[in-house]
């Protein structure tokens, strides 16, 4: 009988700089049985969507579920999941009862929302699973404010810089809020979490969210980045101003 393999990084560490954890029989056994769940799961829901039995819409995890399942193992207990419309699969990662989920989408009352939330909204406290949101990047500003729950000695700035990166990286790449508004924020917001910005900064980033905010473009990707940014600055002014530098620094050219 061979000998078992070594746990994952998160349990015993890798043997190599940069070589990929290994799992046990266990682990992996695990795994498949998780990734298969989902999978079978999912082809059920999309035959039942097919019938009319799901209501509203229906977005399906087929063929992301390794990603799921291996982000769940590497979590720590206690650890807090949220994600955006595409997310049965989170829920049975999150060991959530697959017969809860699919009440849930059938639009029953033994469902996570009690039947009024559907294939977008479910939650559950218990497995530390906080949705399930059907607007795209929302759950970025939540998943925020989780964090922050969590542990509120974690820097506003630096909170608010890792925001408007994921949004700069997700967005359109063409327009021009999306081209150049957006990678100007995270420019800002780098420097400033450094203690490197300049006089100024500050203002920038407000007047970006006064032309980029609801109504102002007709990007629909900008307002949802840029919004977050402005309560942050309101709220939370003396952290940002904190990042200034006393003297003029050459901050933006990195």
């Amino acid at each position: 009988m061979a000998a078992p393999k070594k746990s994952v990084a998160k349990e015993s560490g890798q043997d190599k700089a940069g070589s990929p954890p290994e799992f046990s029989r266990e682990q992996e056994l695990k795994a498949l049985r998780d990734m298969l769940l989902i999978r079978r799961f999912e082809e059920k829901a999309g035959q039942l969507y097919g019938m009319g039995a799901i209501g509203g819409f229906c977005h399906l995890y087929i063929g992301q579920e390794a990603v799921v399942v291996g982000m769940q193992m590497a979590l720590k207990q206690g650890d807090e999941v949220i994600t955006g419309y595409r997310d049965h699969g989170h829920m049975l990662a999150c060991d959530m009862e697959a017969r809860g989920v699919m009440a849930e989408l059938t639009g029953r009352r033994g469902g996570y929302s009690r039947g009024k939330g559907g294939s977008m909204h479910m939650f559950s406290k218990e497995k530390h699973f906080y949705g399930g949101h059907g607007i795209v990047g929302a759950q970025v500003s939540l998943g925020t404010g989780l964090a922050l729950a969590i542990d509120n000695s974690i820097s506003m700035v630096s909170l608010l810089r890792n925001m408007e990166e994921f949004f700069a990286r997700e967005s359109c790449g063409w327009c021009t809020p999306c081209r150049d508004g957006l990678p100007w924020s995270v420019k800002i917001l780098r420097a400033l979490e450094r203690g490197e910005g300049q006089a100024g900064d500050v203002e920038t980033l407000l007047q970006l969210v006064g032309h980029l905010g609801p109504g102002k473009t007709f990007c629909a990707h900008a307002p949802g980045a840029v919004e977050p940014l402005g309560s942050a600055i309101k709220y939370f002014r003396s952290e940002f101003d904190a990042g200034v530098a006393l003297q003029p620094a050459q901050a933006l050219t990195a």
